[in-house]
């Protein structure tokens, strides 16, 4: 039986066809060869699978599932469930990765094999490919760079620099065994799906390497499954997401209560009101429907949690709504 790779790095694919070569032959030309490479084909309609198929057949330790389209929360999972590494890395399959990531991983990991997570920097990049330079995520990491901080202080930070909201999956690397510790899996169903798995794996984390180090472009493209637009479908699913993901960073606090600081607990409490908002700004732009009403009456339990101007969005949907749109119309007469 062959040693288990340190690495497994898992991809979720849905119609990239336009992207998947380029960032598979990013993860090939890794100077660090200690990997296995899970692909996901999530019933990609182009011709992803196939692309994914030609490179899981030329390369022994690749290995490819093809399943229904299920999402990424189910397609990562999938990955979860088949990684044999001792360390995860997530990539999005329209993403690409320097080739001198896993090298810088596996070194810090080497220095303190009790890591549970590396967080990083990122680059952003347009849908050619081309740099739109660094992108800050959520707080300045420069406080923070070249330390090991637990994932409490890390989540007090954000508080402190009044960040609003916290998300995680590609911006680094995660310990296989601290995942299993705590059982920490994607929330599937839904899109958003970084902002609770991020809260999860920082709540519990004791070890954190923060780097300034960017190894990862994150590209800025139109083919975002959460990018709605004009989709009402997309609209009201993005807006349940937000809400399934309010209601359960509830209990994850009261869980971790014991545990982590006041600021901690009180950016649990600020990001349930961020999600709040974005809720009913989302649908104070569409028509009335029962799934409109439905994603209403689901967030009523955090009522306490909403801000003013939000507790009257969820107290009067209606003249929200109305209000919305005549503010809109009447700025675009204006205009």
């Amino acid at each position: 039986m062959t040693n288990a790779p340190l690495f497994s790095i898992i991809v979720p694919i849905y119609n990239v066809e336009s992207y998947l070569k380029e960032c598979l032959d990013s993860i090939l030309a890794q100077t660090y060869k200690d990997f296995e490479l899970i692909l996901i084909n999530d019933g990609s309609i182009d011709t992803s699978g196939e692309i994914a198929k030609t490179y899981a057949n030329s390369h022994s330790f690749i290995t490819l599932f093809n399943q229904e389209n299920s999402g990424q929360s189910v397609a990562r999972n999938k990955g979860l469930e088949s990684a044999k590494g001792q360390y995860i890395v997530f990539i999005d399959a329209d993403d690409r990765l320097d080739s001198k990531a896993l090298e810088y991983y596996a070194k810090c990991f080497k220095n303190d094999n009790s890591l549970d997570i590396i967080y990083t920097e990122f680059n952003l990049i347009s849908d050619e490919g081309h740099s739109l330079g660094h992108q800050k995520f959520w707080f300045d990491m420069s406080t923070l760079a070249e330390q090991i901080k637990s994932g409490d202080e890390l989540l007090s930070t954000l508080y402190k620099q009044k960040a609003v909201l916290f998300t995680y999956t590609w911006q680094g690397a995660i310990a296989r065994n601290f995942l299993e510790q705590y059982n920490i899996r994607f929330c599937e169903g839904i899109f958003h799906q970084d902002i609770l798995f991020g809260l999860e794996c920082f709540s519990y984390a004791q070890k954190v390497f923060i780097s300034p180090k960017r190894f990862y472009d994150y590209r800025q493209s139109l083919l975002s499954t959460t990018r709605g637009g004009g989709d009402m479908n997309k609209l009201l699913k993005s807006a349940k997401s937000y809400a399934i993901t309010a209601n359960q960073i509830v209990p994850l606090s009261e869980n971790v209560k014991k545990y982590v600081s006041n600021e901690t607990y009180a950016f649990y409490y600020r990001c349930i009101r961020t999600l709040l908002k974005r809720i009913m700004r989302i649908l104070n732009t569409l028509p009335w429907s029962e799934d409109k009403a439905d994603i209403i009456q689901s967030i009523k339990p955090l009522y306490a949690y909403a801000p003013y101007h939000t507790k009257f969005s969820m107290n009067f949907p209606h003249l929200s709504a109305f209000l919305t749109n005549t503010l809109k119309h009447l700025k675009f007469k204006k205009d």
